[in-house]
């Protein structure tokens, strides 16, 4: 979520690198086969959960400031990652907060959290650093320990929501979801979660994106703080890349290449979009669909205002094996998402190209998601 490191095509020409796909410089590509490497390399990502069980950092971290050495380990406790509690008056300012971005477009982080080591004043939680800084943690006060949820930024930071627990261990799970949403859940025995505090905005932090935050710090200046211990971090997401699996939701906005049409992003800084201002001709094409049967039958999110619009679906090219027509009828509310499902009349590869061909009348036409099943 944010601005991430791509991997283009390039080749020399009379000295300069010409950067994008065959036929198409200076293109930006989402996907492309992969550079003939000589070895076996199974996919990875920068982004990954963290059981914390090695004696260094996995380099999918960050800290968020420079760290104080002798304030956080792997070692003290192994198999946990520790922050000893420094004095900050606020979540920004926190040292040695652990931080990852967050996978996107949709996904969670869950924590495991000790909290035997906090002492009075601590905060120790799982954060979304962004434009709005969103804490979800514990804070031990006089009276005991408090699940708080806590909002703010540089201005300074209030606590939201808040509830007495009694435990020395409490789970922590942040989501982020389809339609840019930030929802926090806690949970007793990691089966059960709860929401807590109102839902966040998915906020981009400059050219930052947003990202995950393991953190400790003590909210009263002079005081001596105790620690946190952290047992895993979690990451789950069904949106690692461009390679779909055919029997989920898929939005048309997450295509590979397509040729005419607008992309529209309805609210600023969210992550849903949508396509409009389709034509005769136009396609978009998804270049790694999984398919782990042969499907029947396709569902097409999408706002009609005429009749007349046949969307074609092909596999390999443009041209290519014709596996669906899809008539497009009029909206019967217009203005609003309608679902309208067609039948698949060809078998298709366990992974292929997929292209959505559009023929005829097409005004008024916006697509936004499909599913095969």
């Amino acid at each position: 979520m944010g601005r991430c490191v791509m991997l283009y095509p390039m080749k020399w020409e009379e000295d300069w690198p010409v950067v994008g796909p065959e036929g198409k410089p200076g293109k930006g590509v989402v996907t492309y086969r992969k550079p003939a490497v000589k070895a076996e390399q199974e996919i990875t990502f920068p982004q990954h959960s963290d059981d914390f069980s090695s004696s260094e950092l996995a380099h999918a971290w960050e800290f968020n400031h420079v760290p104080r050495k002798d304030k956080w380990s792997l070692t003290d406790r192994p198999g946990y990652f520790r922050i000893y509690a420094q004095y900050a008056k606020g979540f920004e300012w926190a040292r040695n907060s652990l931080t990852q971005k967050v996978s996107g477009p949709y996904s969670s982080g869950t924590v495991s959290l000790d909290l035997s080591g906090l002492r009075e004043g601590d905060f120790a939680g799982n954060g979304i650093m962004g434009r709005v800084m969103y804490q979800l943690g514990v804070r031990k006060k006089a009276d005991g320990l408090w699940l708080e949820m806590r909002q703010g930024g540089r201005e300074g930071e209030v606590v939201v929501d808040s509830l007495p627990v009694k435990t020395d261990k409490i789970y922590l799970r942040t989501e982020v979801t389809k339609q840019g949403s930030l929802l926090f859940y806690y949970s007793l025995d990691n089966l059960e979660y709860n929401r807590l505090g109102p839902e966040g905005v998915s906020n981009f932090w400059g050219f930052l994106g947003i990202r995950h935050a393991l953190c400790c710090y003590n909210l009263d200046k002079g005081a001596i703080g105790g620690y946190a211990d952290f047992d895993y971090f979690e990451l789950e997401s069904n949106r690692r890349g461009n390679h779909y699996d055919a029997f989920t939701g898929i939005d048309f906005s997450q295509y590979d290449d397509r040729e005419g049409m607008k992309l529209v992003r309805p609210v600023a800084k969210r992550p849903m979009q949508f396509i409009s201002g389709v034509r005769d001709g136009n396609w978009l094409v998804f270049n790694n669909m999984c398919f782990k049967r042969n499907p029947q039958k396709v569902t097409i999110e999408l706002q009609a205002e005429t009749p007349g619009t046949v969307i074609e679906i092909r596999e390999g090219s443009i041209d290519g094996k014709l596996i669906a027509v899809c008539p497009v009828n009029q909206n019967q509310t217009p203005g609003e998402w309608e679902k309208q499902t067609f039948e698949v009349s060809e078998t298709v590869k366990d992974k292929s190209q997929i292209y959505f061909l559009f023929r005829g009348q097409s005004q008024g036409l916006a697509i936004k998601s499909f599913i095969f099943y």
